[in-house]
């Protein structure tokens, strides 16, 4: 029973809005209500506006750099914009340097699990399951590092796929919004064999499946996929 002169808004910033069209509350809403969607912005916007807010900080940062921050810190706006004050807080220059956004910033879990999958594609396992094991420390769930990882390993194997088509062709096949990622992937895809790719991403998937479906340890199952990357061939 709300008043006209009120107005609900429902905000989803951690986790994703999936509406059910079958159900009747979905129906009411879409009656009596807007759904509106503000999508993160890409490199082409954000590169830009991180120049200008570092420069009203007394900063400048090259693009190379901004790229990084981008795959460090995510596309949040909102969550860029303390880490960007962060960063011109522990500045001891003009100029904003890679080792200043790793000194201060909290990667994100995507950029967590694309070092785990160069560490996988390099043969550094031991690595690998280490920065595992930090991620659970973190609380973050093993389906979602899982879900993040599988799908580096098949953004890899589209990659090695694909062959020669140019990092962009590839960048938005695989539906890769930042150059610096696409480079990254590329990279990491030469070092592996396209047999290997392949059998890693059924891999992932058989471990989703028993996550979802077993009763054993989560975080164990994560650490015996990665053992069992290991000897892939």
């Amino acid at each position: 029973d709300i008043p006209e002169y009120c107005c609900i808004v429902v905000l989803y910033d951690t986790i994703e809005y999936k509406a059910d069209a079958r159900l009747k509350l979905y129906k009411l809403i879409s009656e009596v209500g807007t759904v509106v969607e503000f999508e993160e912005q890409g490199e082409r916007e954000l590169i830009p506006w991180l120049k200008r807010r570092f420069r009203a900080l007394g900063k400048t940062i090259d693009r190379a750099e901004a790229e990084y921050m981008l795959f460090v810190c995510g596309h949040q706006m909102t969550a860029l914009i303390s880490e960007t004050e962060k960063i011109a807080a522990f500045s001891d220059g003009e100029k904003i340097r890679k080792s200043m956004i790793d000194a201060v910033c909290e990667p994100v879990l995507d950029a967590v699990i694309y070092d785990v999958a160069d560490d996988v594609a390099v043969q550094k396992y031991g690595e690998a399951i280490k920065k595992m094991r930090e991620l659970i420390a973190m609380k973050y769930e093993p389906i979602v590092i899982l879900n993040s990882l599988g799908r580096q390993l098949r953004q890899m194997y589209y990659a090695k796929a694909g062959g020669k088509r140019g990092e962009k062709i590839l960048a938005e096949a695989m539906g890769v919004r930042s150059s610096y990622v696409a480079k990254k992937i590329v990279a990491s895809a030469a070092r592996l064999n396209e047999k290997w790719c392949r059998k890693a991403v059924i891999m992932c998937a058989d471990c989703d499946y028993e996550m979802k479906t077993g009763g054993g340890d989560k975080s164990e199952m994560l650490e015996l996929l990665i053992m069992k990357l290991a000897g892939v061939k």
